[in-house]
């Protein structure tokens, strides 16, 4: 009774082993039937999906599980506008590729435009159907400064986007206020509103609490009135800011204000 059942046990485990190998056999040949159909491309919004296609360069036809993810993956990241490139396959004929793009968020003039993303990388050329609305860092600055490929180093530079990326971070709206930012002046940092044109002086220090009061100001008290009226804003000064209006022409008299706004 014993011997039969051990005869049972052994037999089966035969059995589940030949199973194991056909089961092994047929999804080889399976795999070997599957080939690319399809090739799908995410997170482009600067970069062309063509060029990914391109870059991939995956042969029509190709058999799904042939395709080398990592060679794949490594030539797209040849294109130094991308952070970063995953790449999988999708049964039964897919390939996916998912990329993360280096997002401009500030552009400096200089023989064309060049722009730089939020870590002071400089993007090649964009290649992109979109607009790209960006506020302009302006000021002295040389070729060697703006390599695409590289990080900026200019002291003034790196501290012109500092007031562009930390508005993006405060707030979109904020971030799309500032039209352009000057890099060096006596006063220390400059910027100009989109809406009107309005300097804004915001020195250097502190540069974060001191767009918090500015955008807490715009809100409460120029939304209202308009930016027409304004003439110049100054940041400088502790918890408060600083403000001249333009001339009303009320009754013929001067109406210029300059007033200290508390926040």
């Amino acid at each position: 009774m014993h011997r039969t059942i051990r005869q049972l046990g052994v037999s089966g485990l035969v059995l589940l082993a030949i199973a194991a190998l056909l089961v092994s056999v047929w999804a080889n040949v399976w795999k070997q039937d599957l080939v690319v159909q399809k090739l799908t491309v995410h997170g482009t919004r600067y970069v062309l999906r063509e060029d990914i296609i391109a870059a991939a360069s995956i042969p029509a036809k190709e058999r799904l599980f042939d395709v080398d993810l990592f060679a794949v993956q490594r030539r797209v990241m040849g294109d130094i506008s991308l952070k970063s490139v995953s790449v999988r396959r999708e049964v039964p004929d897919g390939i996916v590729i998912t990329v993360e793009e280096r997002v401009p968020i500030a552009a400096v003039m200089l023989r064309g435009v060049i722009y730089l993303d939020a870590e002071g990388f400089v993007l090649p050329p964009p290649r992109s159907r979109e607009v790209i609305d960006v506020p302009v860092l302006t000021g002295s600055v040389e070729s060697s400064d703006l390599q695409p490929g590289t990080y900026i180093t200019r002291p003034s530079l790196v501290e012109a986007l500092s007031v562009v990326r930390l508005a993006r971070t405060i707030d979109e709206r904020l971030y799309r206020l500032i039209s352009e930012v000057q890099m060096s002046g006596k006063r220390g940092l400059v910027f100009y509103t989109a809406e009107a044109g309005v300097p804004v002086i915001i020195g250097r220090e502190n540069i974060g609490v001191r767009l918090v009061n500015f955008d807490g100001f715009w809100r409460q008290f120029v939304d209202p009135r308009g930016a027409g009226e304004l003439q110049y804003v100054d940041l400088r000064f502790e918890d408060q800011v600083v403000v001249k209006w333009k001339n009303t022409g009320v009754d013929d008299q001067p109406t210029d204000q300059r007033g200290a706004v508390q926040m």
